[in-house]
């Protein structure tokens, strides 16, 4: 029976054992499952540039800058980028990495622009895709169809993978060759429905969300069998702590997944924070001193001022711009603003921060005013008094019963 149709059977035969089987609380303890280990592990970090996931609202959905142009940092001669870039192209067309690099220093000799042509032809959808099985010998690729409706595959002896893409139904699905034969498999229709398998000797899971938002996780572990839900995957992390964070993305993070930032993540919390005091404080006299610190005899000061300052570049672009044409500051102090101009793209909890609008989200700075100590609160209180328009101050439970007043 093929290792496709064992996964079939397998699926099948949990239906069944679901009728017999309770709903898992949410506090209840996963305790740790054996994932095996084997060739995913190894190329992980190439397939989160193909596998990785995004907010959609409340639910998640497969992010698709698989086109996005990636930013080189140059770094040696142009002749030392030259040959990295040509390396990079053929490891992304499917060369393994040792044999790039052979194949880089010859074409390198008599100029890489048709590497580079061949390289352009393909999609990143395709690069991100065969760059995956890179690093393993003999392996046979390929490539059929057009346009929006493709399907690409590899095969070595440790990896094997198809893809299908057909207009926004996207679909990937991996299988071990070696002693473990794990699989996984992610599909984004597009819609809204996402749904992730992973099958391992006695092991499976099975993520769904649906198009209209509801999730669910099914986990059997030899003769157990758990179920856990929610109304939407923010609900489904709030309701199920354990197996979120001791299951499910522990799980995904050795696949190569890449989860979406958790709202609530310290790093996030820690950030809105730094913004809502940003915008309530002084700010013309909190950048000014921030500037003069850039002169400060300090390393350490001036290194904090400067980090200061391309944190809170967004809200402070005209003040920065200004004082990096002032005279009467330092030639070091000029340059390190024009640096935080000239570099001036956000973090990624800064950008998750603004494509989320969590300043405007009168349900996350309820939340944030739940886990905020005492100093922090009335900054909180001030925003959600800014977004709504209401007075309820750091009045926790008023400001929850309005929510659910007005949840629609």
């Amino acid at each position: 029976m093929s290792k496709a149709n064992r996964v079939l059977l397998f699926a099948s035969c949990l239906c069944l054992a679901l009728f017999s089987c309770d709903k898992a609380t949410a506090q209840e303890k996963t305790g740790s499952p054996d994932f095996g280990d084997g060739t995913l592990e190894k190329v992980a970090d190439k397939m989160k540039r193909l596998l990785e996931l995004e907010w959609k609202g409340d639910g998640i959905a497969l992010k698709r800058d698989w086109d996005k142009k990636k930013k080189k940092k140059a770094d040696g001669n142009d002749k030392d980028q030259e040959l990295k870039e040509a390396v990079e192209a053929l490891i992304e067309q499917g060369v393994p990495e040792a044999q790039a690099k052979k194949m880089a220093k010859q074409m390198n000799a008599h100029g890489r622009f048709e590497v580079m042509r061949f390289h352009q032809q393909r999609s990143g959808v395709e690069k991100a895709f065969f760059a995956i099985p890179s690093q393993f010998g003999g392996m046979s690729s390929g490539s059929s169809g057009s346009g929006e409706r493709r399907r690409l595959s590899f095969s070595t002896s440790d990896l094997s993978g198809i893809a299908m893409l057909a207009n926004d139904d996207v679909r990937f699905a991996f299988e071990e060759n070696g002693s473990s034969e794990r699989s996984f498999e992610l599909r984004d229709t597009g819609d809204g429905k996402v749904q992730f398998t992973f099958a391992y000797d006695q092991f499976f899971l099975r993520f769904l969300q649906t198009q209209k938002g509801a999730t669910q996780l099914i986990w059997v572990n030899k003769d157990q069998v758990k179920v856990y839900t929610g109304d939407t995957f923010a609900d489904f992390i709030q309701k199920n702590p354990a197996p979120t964070k001791q299951l499910l993305f522990p799980l995904l993070d050795r696949l190569g997944v890449k989860m979406p930032l958790d709202k609530m993540d310290p790093r996030l919390l820690s950030a809105v924070i730094a913004r809502l005091e940003r915008m309530h404080a002084n700010e013309d006299e909190k950048v000014k001193q921030l500037v003069k610190d850039l002169d400060s005899d300090s390393f350490k000061t001036r290194k904090t001022a400067s980090e200061e300052l391309a944190n809170g570049y967004q809200q402070w672009s005209d003040q920065i711009a200004k004082y990096a044409s002032d005279s009467s500051l330092s030639p070091e102090g000029r340059t390190r603003l024009k640096e935080i101009i000239g570099s001036n793209d956000k973090s990624e909890i800064e950008q998750f921060m603004d494509d989320q609008n969590l300043l405007e989200s009168t349900p996350y700075l309820v939340k944030l005013l739940e886990v905020a100590d005492d100093k922090q609160k009335a900054l909180v209180a001030e925003q959600l008094k800014q977004v709504t328009g209401e007075e309820f101050g750091e009045d926790l439970e008023a400001w929850t019963q309005w929510l659910l007043k007005n949840k629609n």
